[in-house]
Parts: structure tokens; C-alpha cells; sequence
């Protein structure tokens, strides 16, 4: 299990402070399989999700709104990281993956997609460091828009092998097939449990 310290009981807003204590990966956690044979089963993957869709100075953006997975993930994301996830195949779709780039110390691969609700698909594409601010690219899918982006500004608060909280912004998410539509957004998200190779 690859988890955020911060999602672990007991941990407090002051543990963030320091960051050699903000981010743990837990191994075993999740349990033997029934049997008692010994093998571990993975825990699935989890997360949460606040992005804010908005028009740009003399854009059309069609949709302006929140979106929060859970319901008051904007506070807790953008915060401490400790409050309630999404998990997948529990009203969540999340795949995921946050593998070590090879020959290039602290810097990782993303893939993270996720669906719930109202969002039919959340994805986030790129490479990203510990330190340097970053781009990724983001797709979204909602009933009434399919916007996307390609290197929206990224930072992410905290990344270790499976495991990524990610803040972002986009200028210039574009519907393909209607180009006059043009959005902005903002957003903080978290993955954890994610694939690592």
C-alpha cells in the first residue's frame, strides 16, 4: 500500500510542516488473503478531486462550476490531505500510476484518470519533479463538455513511487471539435495505492 502520511490516522496539519515526515509508502498493510497463506492483496487505488471550471477574461466558457470527489474534497486537498477518499470500485473508477523515471532522480511518470458522478473521466498525463514546478496534461469529461490541455502549470506538493497530491492550473482547456469554447480551471488532486511501474 503507497499512501500520503497525511492520510494516515493520527496525523495533523503540523506533520505537513516538515516534509521528510509528509509522505511514507506502507507495505502490508492491507491484510492477508483469506487462507492465511500469507500473500498480501493490494489495496485498490483512491483519491480525491476539487477542480473549478471558469471563463476566462472575454472567453465562453459553457460550464462554470466546481466539481469536489468526494463531496468536500476542496478544502481537505487543498489543505492537509486528510480527509475522506474516493475509492476504486466503491462509486469511483480510478486507475493510476506514479512510477520512478529511470536515470532521473525525484522525478516520476503520471497517469492518473478517475470518473465519479458527474465527472465521466478526470485524466492528468506528464512527468514531474519533487521541487521545480511542472505541466501535465489534462483531459476532462463532463455530460456537457469535453475540454482538454496540453501542459497545464503543475506542482506537486508531494510525490513518491504510487503515490502523488498534485496542484495544477490550465489557461486554455479547448473543446477539439468546438474551438471557440475556451475554459480555465484550477485544481488540487491526490492519488494514492497507484501502480509504480
Amino acid at each position: 500500500m503507497v499512501a500520503l502520511l497525511a492520510a494516515l490516522p493520527g496525523c495533523s496539519s503540523d506533520d505537513l510542516a516538515n516534509d521528510d515526515a509528509t509522505v511514507v509508502g506502507v507495505a502490508g498493510s492491507a491484510g492477508v488473503a483469506a487462507g492465511g497463506a500469507g500473500t498480501e492483496e493490494a489495496p485498490p487505488p483512491q483519491g480525491m478531486l476539487w477542480l473549478e471550471l471558469y471563463a476566462p477574461e472575454g472567453g465562453s466558457c459553457p460550464s462554470t462550476r466546481s466539481f469536489e470527489v468526494p463531496e468536500g474534497a476542496e478544502v481537505d486537498v487543498n489543505t492537509t490531505a486528510l480527509g475522506e477518499r474516493v475509492v476504486d470500485g466503491v462509486g469511483a473508477s480510478i486507475e493510476c500510476r506514479v512510477a520512478p523515471l529511470a536515470g532521473a532522480e525525484d522525478t516520476f511518470e503520471l497517469d492518473l484518470e478517475l470518473s465519479s458522478g458527474s465527472i465521466l473521466q478526470f485524466r492528468a498525463t506528464g512527468v514531474i519533479g519533487r521541487t521545480a514546478p511542472q505541466s501535465v496534461n489534462i483531459e476532462l469529461a463532463t455530460s456537457s463538455e469535453s475540454l482538454t490541455q496540453t501542459g497545464c502549470a503543475a506542482t506537486a506538493r508531494q510525490v513518491l513511487p504510487g503515490a502523488v497530491w498534485l496542484a495544477f492550473s490550465c489557461t486554455a482547456l479547448v473543446d477539439p471539435s468546438a474551438p471557440a469554447i475556451l475554459c480555465r480551471a484550477q485544481s488540487s488532486v491526490l492519488f494514492e495505492n497507484c501502480a509504480t511501474e
